[in-house]
């Protein structure tokens, strides 16, 4: 008789997980082990003390365990996404553990009337409590697992307004729900940050979920039985044999089960990326689908990656699409474009940044004028001219939002032609489009008059913090070394006036 092929649970080696661990980040979370950790979180002393109490009850009083019948694999249940486009959820039989969402014709009625909202779900704490910002409403909090009813951050949802009463009972559960055995000094600051985010704001509850984020959530995959709560997994409606459990990086994002024939290759001691692909009304926890390997846990590249996919960076090449929509990299600011702007290439103008930045998007100018009040210019790169809206390179750069400085790189919202050349107000001795504000200001650092324009500048000087201190230092004659001075004693004189107000 051949012997049995080996199981996933086998081939992952799995630290195992306390169960003061598995409690300490909500129902449908568990700790999240560090690299080489085999012994997860320690108990606390007064889950310690329950632990033995409960041990001594066992011994004393021996019960007859009663066995779990594993569930048999089901049919891939459709995508809960349909239900906002006509079809219906079913409700199972069994006790569910999740209100049902709404049906299609509900939901359009509840939009219609204005019973019912639509918006996305950021959860910026944890997976119990979110914000979903409404068009023209502003925000509204749900509270509580229940009420958030699967989603999870980045859902495009639709919400019902609770009242005043089921708010507060919303809240109550919540409350209780919580871990009563952490420090004062850190339930102080929870509380603290967590009125600060959700404040006062109008409570609502999901009732369904209209488009389900696509975003790649980064963790670590254990297979059932290495769980402290093993039992309790595989006893869910939607466990299958062989399933693995993914468990996230990211807090915010509940523990999520895969197929064995999901897992790509060898994750022992692995970073993955996974996709939740369903979450059944039935079942604590979602279903996933593979979506790539990050990485061996603790390498610096991979851990960097799990950081960007928990803040949702970008981190991609861009497409020939994007790259499509750029100027030529010998690309001249032209003889028409400059008779439409303000010609500001005559002003002293500099940048003042850390040593060796290639993109340099800001720069100064401080002229003294007859009258002795002081002209100061502040130059911003005008990225504007060259990401047309409605374009490719439009639309990505809306995706990024940001350029991210990490500790060994920079991870770009624009591609680096732009960035590092043609809206980069580097001293090259090119001439460079921007935004201008220009401040006539006294002495006294009080602003006379103002004027905003779109301009052209080439800059004189790339200064480094440390060169602009020695000048300041110094106190430079030249005429870069006098405007850094000016600068100086105009900012002295609005800090003051800041203090005093």
């Amino acid at each position: 008789m051949e012997p049995a092929a080996p199981t996933i649970a086998r081939r992952i080696h799995v630290p195992r997980l306390t169960a003061s661990a598995a409690s300490s980040t909500g129902p449908h979370s568990l700790a999240r082990p560090g690299p080489g950790v085999g012994a997860g979180v320690p108990c606390k002393p007064i889950a310690c003390l329950v632990g033995v109490a409960l041990c001594a009850q066992a011994v004393a009083e021996p019960k007859k365990r009663r066995r779990t019948r594993r569930p048999q694999p089901k049919p891939a249940a459709p995508k809960e996404d349909a239900v906002a486009e006509g079809a219906e959820e079913v409700t199972p039989k069994k006790k569910t553990g999740f209100p049902a969402h709404w049906r299609a014709g509900q939901l359009a009625a509840g939009l219609k009337s204005g019973r019912l909202l639509t918006g996305q779900l950021r959860c910026p704490k944890s997976q119990t409590r979110g914000l979903v910002l409404v068009h023209d409403l502003g925000e509204f909090v749900v509270k509580g697992s229940q009420n958030m009813n699967r989603a999870v951050d980045g859902d495009i949802v639709v919400i019902e307004r609770l009242t005043a009463a089921q708010d507060a009972t919303a809240a109550t559960v919540l409350r209780h729900g919580m871990i009563t055995e952490e420090d004062e000094v850190q339930k102080v600051m929870q509380e603290g940050s967590e009125a600060l985010l959700f404040g006062d704001k109008p409570g609502a509850r999901i009732v369904a979920i209209k488009e389900r984020s696509q975003r790649e959530i980064a963790g670590t995959i254990y297979a059932i039985d290495q769980l402290e709560d093993a039992e309790r997994v595989a006893a869910d409606s939607e466990a299958r044999k062989d399933d693995v459990v993914l468990v996230p990086a990211d807090e915010r994002f509940p523990r999520m089960f895969l197929g064995p024939e999901e897992v790509k290759g060898d994750v022992e001691d692995k970073r993955v990326a996974v996709v939740i692909s369903a979450w059944p009304q039935s079942s604590d926890f979602p279903r996933a689908r593979w979506s790539r390997e990050l990485g061996k846990i603790g390498d610096l590249s991979t851990e960097t990656q799990v950081i960007l996919l928990e803040h949702s960076v970008k981190d991609e090449p861009f497409t020939e699409e994007v790259l499509k929509c750029l100027p030529p990299a010998n690309f001249t600011v032209p003889k028409e474009e400059v008779e439409k702007r303000l010609d500001l290439r005559g002003l002293c103008i500099f940048s003042i940044d850390p040593p060796g930045c290639e993109d340099v998007d800001d720069a100064l100018s401080c002229v003294k004028l007859d009258n002795g009040n002081f002209e100061v210019g502040v130059h911003i790169a005008d990225v504007t001219h060259y990401v047309k809206p409605g374009t490719e390179l439009d639309r990505e750069a809306a995706e990024r939002s940001t350029s991210v400085y990490l500790v060994d790189r920079r991870v770009d919202m624009l591609p680096r032609l732009l960035t590092t050349d043609i809206c980069s107000l580097r001293c090259d001795g090119k001439d460079r489009l921007t935004f201008s504000a220009i401040f006539e200001m006294t002495p006294e650092a009080e602003v006379v008059n103002t004027t905003f324009a779109k301009g052209v500048v080439n800059s004189r000087a790339a200064l480094s913090y440390k060169e602009a201190q020695e000048r300041l230092d110094a106190k430079s004659e030249d005429e870069i070394g006098q405007a850094i001075q000016n600068l100086a004693a105009l900012a002295r004189k609005l800090r003051a006036q800041r203090f005093e107000d």
